[in-house]
């Protein structure tokens, strides 16, 4: 019952798309879907190694499902799954606009993380990409420059608060924790 009250908000909000023949909430012909990329960071990488890869969204799809998996094994509570899902999801996903960015801030609260706190500044870099358009070049890719200027706070920012966090957590399970659970 929970699952299906669950999948009520997508059900219903298909029903606009849906028709007599076919529920296409996807539009899997679309060129966008398919192939389309925008301010993009590991599908970059890859297609830089995999040309194949450029073609082929569906890719991406599988590490998303394996972060799904280890984030199911491993998070103790929602705020952490929901964080380091979307850090997944953002990571992969061959679409990127600079609102996607936003939604980390309800997580990012909670975890203070500076990899969120940093990309509300760079995420501004997206909109070079609308403004070439405005000036007739529709290629929607940054340039090198531009990705390292979006994505490399983003990137700092969570290395930064993993390693803060890894040094949190063994200082207060440390030698002094240990002496404390002797004395008892």
């Amino acid at each position: 019952m929970i699952f299906i009250t669950g999948l009520l908000p997508m059900l219903l909000s298909a029903l606009p798309f849906c028709s007599a023949t076919s529920c296409s909430l996807i539009p899997t012909r679309s060129v966008f879907v398919n192939y389309g990329r925008s301010a993009e960071l590991i599908p970059h990488w890859v297609a830089q190694v995999w040309e194949p890869s450029r073609w082929e969204n569906w890719l991406y799809a599988i590490p998303l499902v394996l972060v799904v998996t280890w984030l199911l094994l491993r998070a103790r509570r929602f705020h952490h799954f929901g964080e380091w899902y979307l850090i997944g999801l953002l990571l992969l996903s061959p679409i990127i606009h600079g609102w996607y960015f936003t939604w980390l801030a309800p997580f990012a609260v909670a975890s203070r993380s500076w990899g969120t706190r940093l990309v509300s500044l760079s995420a501004f870099v997206y909109f070079a990409l609308p403004y070439r358009i405005a000036l007739g070049d529709n290629s929607w890719f940054l340039t090198e420059a531009e990705r390292w200027g979006l994505w490399g706070p983003f990137l700092l920012g969570l290395l930064y608060t993993s390693a803060l966090e890894t040094w949190r957590h063994r200082t207060s399970s440390g030698p002094s924790q240990a002496k404390l659970s002797q004395t008892v």
